[in-house]
């Protein structure tokens, strides 16, 4: 059953269990070597493991297998770009671009806007926009129910404590 390895795959990168999951999307290309879907996320897999060279090879392969695939090839010109690989980058931003206009996907909005043609234009818009509507479809804003909302406390007199959140801490 390939899409339970991708499933349980993208269970795993879910829950940052890299390894796991890199281990799940190697079983279901076992079983079925021509997947594009699964080369794909076994490169976001490799990229959130520090392994981007493996990531663009396999984000390489998603792309010979499904060549109208935006998202592959916009997370491929961000690994590149990760690697100083400057090779062919304007002519694949370029297309990238193009088949963003064209086709009714969503992309990541922060991968995209690492293409050189797409900062401060009209395409990162468009990106931006319907990332921002698969997200949240209905267009309101989600909110924590009340009951996980924390306690407020008298903090009057005492020191100010201030926490960061970041989703990538570990990598700096």
């Amino acid at each position: 059953h390939i899409e339970a390895h991708n499933k349980l795959g993208q269970a795993c990168f879910r829950l940052f269990q890299f390894e796991k999951s890199q281990h799940a999307y190697e079983a279901g290309l076992e079983i079925a070597p021509d997947h594009s879907g699964l080369y794909h996320n076994l490169a976001l897999s490799l990229m959130h493991m520090g392994r981007r060279t493996e990531a663009l090879a396999m984000l390489a392969k998603a792309i010979d297998l499904s060549p109208d695939n935006v998202s592959s090839l916009s997370y491929y010109i961000s690994t590149k770009s990760h690697l100083c690989d400057w090779t062919d980058i304007d002519s694949l931003s370029q297309k990238a671009v193009e088949m963003l206009i064209r086709q009714s996907v969503i992309v990541d909005p922060f991968t995209f806007q690492c293409l050189p043609s797409a900062p401060g234009n009209a395409e990162q818009f468009i990106c931006a926009t319907k990332f921002g509507a698969s997200v949240k479809p209905n267009g309101q804003v989600r909110r924590r129910p009340a009951s996980v909302a924390p306690a407020h406390e008298n903090t009057q007199g005492r020191r100010i404590r201030v926490g960061y959140v970041s989703m990538d801490f570990r990598s700096h």
